[in-house]
């Protein structure tokens, strides 16, 4: 039964925020799940070990472990994700590389057409041509964007701008009305909004690790970004917190809080009641989406890829979807630019609050207010074209679906078809081998390896390593394993990147049953590398290699 619903079964990992991993105490297991693993056939032995983690909590039961012990594909949802996952989740295939932990990532996209303003739509399909709402996925489609008018693109985000600021007005008024501030408290916070101001936007759920007080690090400093009389600065923030998360509610009140400090009075302001007519309002409406979470635990977020098709430029951490989106050209990054798996860093919020403080006042900002002889920001409007440029066919729903069907459900769906049509006896063949391969495994013995061309862990490129290994089977046959080189380039204790794995084949059985393999491997790169030979079972039934869970090194 495990077999056939590995094989029928797909899982997408979606945070690797600790609170969102879900764990259940063994005596809260045993009360729910004994009468159920009778059921099943299974002992509770066999049941616990889909869920157990190594370490101290091997007395709580994971759901994450065991939707990928029982998956045919697992993944991640953006390429940084799935860096973070496989060290996340390293437990569950212990033993093998980082690089093989058969975690993918298909990063996560957004339904255009459900956020992009009516202005930008008919400015789109003027340049553009009318197909391109069925063609977001073209990179073609997309190069037309330069020939629409500065003028234009300018006058249109204007209007967006003007739209919220009409909608803000009035959001407000209202909801102030029942917290008592006079008629003339209201005017005189309305008379300080100014339609020019370049408008910030933060809009999300208010976990703390998203950091939406980011900006109040420096107050001081925040007042001489907002308060310049020449080039002036609004911010709005929106959001909700988990009613259980105190220190998201926390995090709101302090916007609340700075949004009523009297130098911010007309400058700051927060919506309640964040809903989605809110949030495309604000996606089309403000200037810049500013997005700070705290590396590495935005999986993906997708706010900021709901602003690129109104011409709103993002400010962002490098992590999530925004480490594939950023170039250099459509947007700015707060803090290091990181394309792959970064550890934390000591100090994190300090340096990144002052990062951002930074970023506003030497980039983002100046940009903004630089006029040409036309009067337009013309840099920052050719800034807005590479943004939908480069980031429209990329972070789409629909790209996203096609690489959900090619590359996860048509695989599992044909994996469950072929155990349909053996009646199931594939999988019941497979997990009779499972259930015995690790004994005869256990007998196997991997003498020795000897690899000749390498002077201590350093190799010359170009250079041919020749490398043996003498095996004693045991009760294995020769059939039932694999055996690998694996090498690549070192980086401390680590492979630089995906190591080669190479296969070795048997070249001799010496009279007393011992096998030789071997195999050659030419050098790629100078330099010191890591490597080492390992066994793992093999049925040719598998659907990947890592799914016994055994493995053997030299």
């Amino acid at each position: 039964a495990t077999e056939v619903v590995r094989g029928s079964t797909v899982f997408t990992t979606h945070t690797p925020v600790e609170a969102g991993i879900e764990r259940f105490p063994k005596d809260m297991m045993e009360h729910y799940f004994t009468s159920f693993v009778k059921k099943t056939g299974m002992s509770w032995s066999q049941f616990w070990e889909l869920g157990r983690t190594e370490g101290g909590e091997e007395k709580s039961f994971f759901m994450t472990n065991l939707a990928f012990r029982t998956a045919h594909k697992s993944n991640a949802v953006s390429h940084v994700h799935e860096e973070v996952s496989k060290r996340m989740w390293y437990d569950v295939w212990k033993g093998f590389n980082i690089s093989d932990i058969p975690i993918g990532h298909i990063t996560n996209g957004i339904h255009t057409m459900s956020y992009i303003g009516e202005r930008m739509k008919a400015l789109f399909d003027t340049y553009l041509g009318p197909e391109w709402r069925n063609n977001i996925t073209d990179p073609e489609v997309w190069e037309k964007v330069p020939d629409i008018p500065d003028s234009l693109l300018w006058d249109t985000r204007y209007e967006l701008k003007q739209k919220l600021l009409n909608f803000l007005r009035e959001y407000l008024s209202t909801h102030w009305l029942k917290y008592g501030y006079t008629k003339t408290w209201r005017e005189e916070f309305f008379s300080k909004i100014n339609p020019a101001a370049l408008m910030i936007g933060f809009a999300r759920r208010f976990a703390p690790y998203k950091r939406a007080d980011m900006l109040f690090y420096d107050l001081d400093r925040l007042d001489r970004i907002l308060n310049n009389p020449t080039r002036p600065v609004h911010i709005i923030f929106a959001g909700k917190a988990h009613p259980n998360d105190e220190m998201g509610k926390g995090i709101i009140k302090r916007v609340i809080d700075v949004c009523r400090d009297e130098r911010f009075r007309g400058k700051i302001f927060f919506i309640e009641d964040y809903n989605i007519d809110v949030a495309r309002r604000l996606v089309q409406g403000v200037d810049v989406w500013l997005n700070t979470p705290r590396r590495p635990y935005e999986a993906s977020g997708t706010s900021g890829q709901k602003v690129v098709a109104n011409g709103v430029l993002n400010v962002s951490i490098s992590d999530g979807w925004w480490c594939e989106g950023f170039d250099g050209t459509n947007g700015w990054t707060i803090g290091p630019v990181v394309k792959g798996y970064s550890p934390e860093r000591m100090n994190v919020d300090e340096d990144d609050g002052q990062s951002l403080y930074a970023v506003l006042e030497n980039s983002v900002i100046p940009t903004f207010y630089n006029r040409e002889i036309s009067g337009l920001p013309e840099k920052w409007i050719s800034m807005i074209k590479k943004s939908i440029q480069t980031l429209m066919p990329k972070f789409s729903t629909e790209r996203m679906l096609l690489e959900y069907y090619h590359t996860m459900y048509l695989p599992t769906a044909e994996r469950e078809h072929e155990l349909y049509m053996s009646s199931h006896k594939m999988a019941r063949e497979l997990a009779d081998w499972k259930r015995k391969i690790p004994t005869r495994f256990s007998s196997l013995r991997l003498l020795d390896v000897s690899i000749e061309g390498i002077h201590g862990d350093t190799v010359f490129v170009d250079q041919p390593l020749t490398v043996n290994a003498r095996i004693d089977p045991g009760k294995v046959e020769p059939g039932e394993i694999l055996v690998e080189l694996v090498i690549g380039k070192k980086d401390g204790y680590e492979f630089a990147s995906t190591p080669d794995c190479v296969p070795l084949h048997v070249t001799e059985k010496t009279p007393d049953g011992i096998l030789i393999y071997s195999t050659e491997y030419i050098v790629k790169y100078n330099g010191p590398y890591l490597y080492g030979v390992r066994v793992l079972p093999y049925h040719k039934n598998l659907a990947a290699k890592q799914e016994t869970g055994l493995i053997l090194w030299a």
